[in-house]
């Protein structure tokens, strides 16, 4: 898996070297949003989540990956308080959102003992349409070129 990730992803330009072109800066971009499982040394922090501008765009990349397993994915209560902040915040600018998991395979309802439950796919859906900035929900898990209007 590693390997596949140094063959597909860029290597992180440093800030000292980047231009300012948005091809280097979302290159480092890329880099940063690789779901922390699968960096070398485990597990890190990060809080699944991860943002960056690009003009008058702002991308938004959310790990879905559920810790506790299952099929397909979600969002914790942390990502999802997070991604309304982002928002909010984002109400002047193109905001294109990117997650491995699209609506119909956030599934993955499972928890910790404690935890909150998941924010699943219908769930998703309704918040991004609910803030008029974001123009684009990308998603990888249907592994087939396709569209579904909201």
């Amino acid at each position: 898996m590693h390997e596949w990730i140094a063959r597909v992803m860029p290597l992180p330009v440093p800030a000292t070297a980047a231009d300012g072109s948005p091809a280097r800066e979302l290159a480092r971009f890329r880099i940063r949003i690789v779901s922390p499982q699968s960096r070398p040394g485990g597990r890190t922090g990060g809080g699944g989540h991860d943002v960056v501008d690009v003009g008058p765009v702002r991308v938004i990349a959310l790990d879905t990956a559920n810790p506790n397993g299952g099929v397909g994915g979600s969002l914790s209560s942390e990502q999802a308080r997070w991604l309304v902040t982002e928002l909010e915040r984002s109400r002047e600018r193109y905001v294109v959102v990117a997650t491995h998991d699209s609506s119909l395979t956030m599934t993955s309802d499972r928890v910790a003992p404690g935890e909150p439950p998941r924010v699943l796919g219908a769930e998703t859906a309704s918040l991004l349409l609910a803030h008029d900035c974001v123009v684009c929900w990308i998603a990888g898990t249907m592994h087939h070129r396709g569209g579904r209007r909201h």
